[in-house]
């Protein structure tokens, strides 16, 4: 039973997406916490870019912002940020659409935040590889250097370090005092609160790029058949939303057994998989939500929670089939 069970895993990290058209008129898409921002389609440069809005999920529509023109947007844990077309870096509250913009008076070309808090910044000066790679204190507006690695896009990783793409489309990984040259080319990168970076690759496909992920067993990308994106965003559950270069968003598509968790990666010399009736959260630390990780064993029959040695992580492409319960 066991081998099957390893059979079928395998199958089902092989197997291909299928997507969904999601959104249109998106240039630009960034998600967190339930929360989900935008750019449009039109672009002024001369006004610094596109205008942003926020998805409301009440009356599922997009609302404009009052101000503000950008090339790309971040979430952070409390925070909106934007950059234009001029390098010029605004910030303010995430999820209010009433608030006016905050200037910290920096030019930069990449903003993004972690998990843990961090704030990664490309600044505008430039060095071999692009610009400078920082750490931004948004509340003080100081900037803290991280020498070794000049970059264009920044990626902040949980555990408080960061992989880039830089100007030759190079991939570096930060362990903490060094940057490592990883395998792969790519024009953006972005990463989930499970840790795995997602790519823009350098390869030329229908809809902008190939669009891969992180295989850490393997140590190479993977690539998500049947898209091709210029941008991705990903979810609270680590599903990618694709941007193409027509301004459409399309995600995964859940329409079988097949499709659940699809592109898991599972380390099967840790993993044991078992299928199990489970009816409540009675066990869980979180009743409500069944979905904090802790020491103790919870689950989620909704969104795929699990621990893994101690870490949280949150598994992706699609909601988990009830009754099936993954143990470590």
């Amino acid at each position: 039973m066991f081998v099957l069970l390893i059979l079928f895993s395998f199958f089902m990290a092989l197997k291909s997406l299928e997507w969904e058209l999601f959104q249109t008129g998106v240039s630009f898409l960034t998600i967190r916490s339930n929360i989900m921002w935008k750019l449009g389609d039109y672009t002024d440069n001369t006004m610094g870019g596109r205008r942003p809005y926020l998805w409301d999920e009440a009356i599922q529509q997009w609302k404009l912002e009052p101000s503000g023109w950008g090339t790309s947007l971040s979430i952070g844990q409390n925070l909106l940020f934007i950059v234009n077309y001029f390098s010029r870096v605004y910030q303010r509250p995430r999820s209010d659409s009433t608030s006016g913009w905050t200037s910290p008076l920096l030019l930069g070309n990449d903003v993004k935040t972690g998990f843990n808090g961090d704030v990664w910044f490309i600044d505008n000066t430039p060095i071999t590889g692009g610009f400078g790679i920082n750490k931004y204190n948004p509340n003080t507006f100081a900037l803290t250097l991280v020498n070794g690695a000049g970059a264009v896009k920044v990626a902040p990783t949980p555990d408080g370090n960061a992989w880039i793409v830089n100007n030759a489309d190079q991939i570096l990984r930060y362990d903490g005092t060094n940057w490592n040259l990883m395998p792969g080319s790519a024009k953006e990168i972005i990463i989930g609160e499970d840790g795995i970076p997602f790519i823009v690759s350098s390869t030329v496909t229908d809809g902008g790029f190939e669009i891969k992920k992180w295989n850490q067993s393997a140590t190479q990308w993977d690539t998500l058949e049947g898209i091709g994106g210029i941008s991705l965003a990903l979810d609270d559950r680590n599903n990618p939303h694709i941007v193409t270069s027509n301004f459409s968003v399309y995600r995964p598509k859940i329409s079988s057994l097949l499709n659940f968790c699809s592109s898991y990666l599972i380390d099967l010399s840790k993993l044991l998989i078992l299928l199990v009736c489970h009816s409540d959260c009675a066990n869980c630390p979180d009743p409500d939500t069944c979905t904090k990780c802790h020491e103790t064993t919870c689950f989620s029959d909704t969104t795929c929670m699990r621990c893994y040695n101690g870490t949280y992580a949150s598994q992706v492409a699609g909601s988990c089939l009830r009754n099936l319960i993954f143990l470590i």
